[in-house]
């Protein structure tokens, strides 16, 4: 995960009820050190750069935990990450519920007990937060925006 702040936290909790695992928080603060116990952080690109050099050959998928209206800082960083031949991970909370003719750009994060409509199309690093609901047909959310 990409961010180490309140939205890593949320984000962690909804990696242990999946098929994905945690290796590894990576943030800009050189200061920040890593809130989930027994996860490592390195900082900035160059940090990663090293810690994806000492792990050749493993497939990573990626989130970027920034949350709040941090939509276009999202949408940067994934264009940083998928550059590094990482594929972005999609969450769904295991609680949420997800139409099934929604449509998810790569990146979406769809929170515990939060609603994505029927037809609603979201873009890429787009967030739904805990609880919040979509809307209904034909719903559309640009890249990288935050519902709440």
């Amino acid at each position: 995960l990409w961010g180490a702040g309140g939205q890593a936290l949320v984000l962690a909790e909804l990696i242990q009820s999946s098929s994905l695992r945690l290796v590894l928080l990576v943030d800009n603060d050189a200061t920040r050190q890593s809130p989930i116990e027994g996860i490592r952080i390195v900082h900035g690109v160059d940090g990663l750069d090293g810690w994806l050099r000492s792990n050749p050959g493993v497939a990573h998928a990626f989130g970027v935990a920034i949350g709040g209206r941090g939509g276009a800082d999202r949408l940067g960083l994934h264009d940083v990450l998928v550059r590094r031949g990482l594929r972005p991970a999609t969450f769904i909370h295991s609680r949420a519920f997800v139409a099934h003719d929604a449509r998810l750009g790569a990146g979406v994060q769809v929170l515990a007990n939060a609603c994505v409509a029927t037809r609603a199309v979201l873009g890429r690093q787009c967030i739904v937060n805990t609880a919040a609901c979509t809307g209904y047909i034909d719903l559309v959310i640009a890249w990288g925006e935050w519902r709440y």
